[in-house]
Parts: C-alpha cells; sequence; structure tokens
C-alpha cells in the first residue's frame, strides 16, 4: 500500500520564522543592555564633570590665596619689619668646581 504525503515546504519557512524570530529577540536584549551601559557612562560623565568643576573652584580659591600670600606690599611689610635690605646686586651662593690636577 502506498501512502501519499504532502511535501513539507511549510518546514522551511517555519525555521527561517524561528531563526528571524530568535534572532530579534537576542537584538532587543543586546540593545537594552547596550543603551543601560551609554546611560550608565553618561552619568558617570556628568558626575565626574561636576567633580572636575569643583577642584577647579578649589584650585582658583588655593591660587587666590597664595598670590594674597605673595603680594608685593605683603613681602616688602615682612621685609621691613624684620630689618631686611634689598640689595641691588646679590651674591648668590654657587657650587665651586674643584679640580684636581694628578
Amino acid at each position: 500500500m502506498t501512502i501519499i504525503r504532502q511535501k513539507k515546504d511549510g518546514e522551511l519557512l517555519r525555521r527561517w520564522a524561528i531563526g528571524l524570530a530568535i534572532g530579534a529577540g537576542c537584538a532587543a536584549v543586546s540593545g537594552v543592555f547596550f543603551y543601560n551601559q551609554v546611560v550608565n557612562n553618561s552619568h558617570e560623565m556628568t558626575q565626574r564633570r561636576d567633580d572636575l568643576r569643583s577642584i577647579e573652584v578649589k584650585n582658583a580659591e588655593l591660587k587666590s590665596a597664595l598670590y594674597a600670600l605673595t603680594d608685593t606690599q605683603k613681602i616688602q611689610a615682612f621685609a621691613t619689619s624684620n630689618g631686611l635690605v634689598i640689595e641691588k646686586n646679590p651674591n648668590y651662593v654657587r657650587r665651586q668646581e674643584v679640580s684636581i690636577n694628578l
């Protein structure tokens, strides 16, 4: 006895559909993962910019304090109060060369 079966052309189409569905699911999951990474990096960059700004402000305050300490009027007042005199041709300490002739 002969059994006639229909040709299974739908099987190939079903496999393609399943493969495309799995691929779309993986793409969606990886898209969400990468989007979360981008958002986290954006938040971290914003936080680091704020930290940098606060460090720049602190640096400016420290520079201002340094410039206030090294003001020429304050230095001259310190020199006169301690009896220091400004020399026009100061002699600085220099390293002497020693030559040994054998």
